[in-house]
């Protein structure tokens, strides 16, 4: 956001703007994975942003524990928002069978790495 001279807030986003749950954002700033491939790093890297962030987040905003245990899940349908902004601007000639293959793996390893933790 700027404050512009006219004394007005003007919005800047470079992705997608929405009005959503906040958990939603939330998972905008932590998620640390790549789209493309993911590794346990990134995950562990995930996992530490995300209770890093709630620790400030909480002091001025209250969130349910029932957002935070999903916070983990908006991460995963986020992925998938990418992907599906990445395909409305690329056109689908941009994937094939390999790639949606990919996906699909992406999100399992996600479920598997999610098992670790406690839900």
């Amino acid at each position: 956001m700027l404050l512009n001279s006219a004394g007005e807030y003007v919005l800047f986003d470079f992705d997608a703007a929405a009005i959503a749950f906040s958990v939603y954002d939330i998972t905008v700033i932590c998620d640390m994975t790549d789209y493309f491939t993911l590794s346990d790093q990134k995950y562990s890297e995930t996992a530490r942003m995300v209770e890093r962030f709630l620790k400030g987040y909480q002091e001025y905003s209250r969130i349910s524990e029932e957002e935070i245990r999903h916070i983990y899940d908006f991460i995963a349908i986020r992925h998938y928002e990418v992907q599906a902004t990445i395909i409305e601007n690329l056109g689908l000639q941009c994937v094939d069978k390999d790639f949606i293959d990919s996906q699909f793996d992406w999100l399992m390893r996600w479920d598997k790495l999610g098992e670790t933790r406690i839900r």
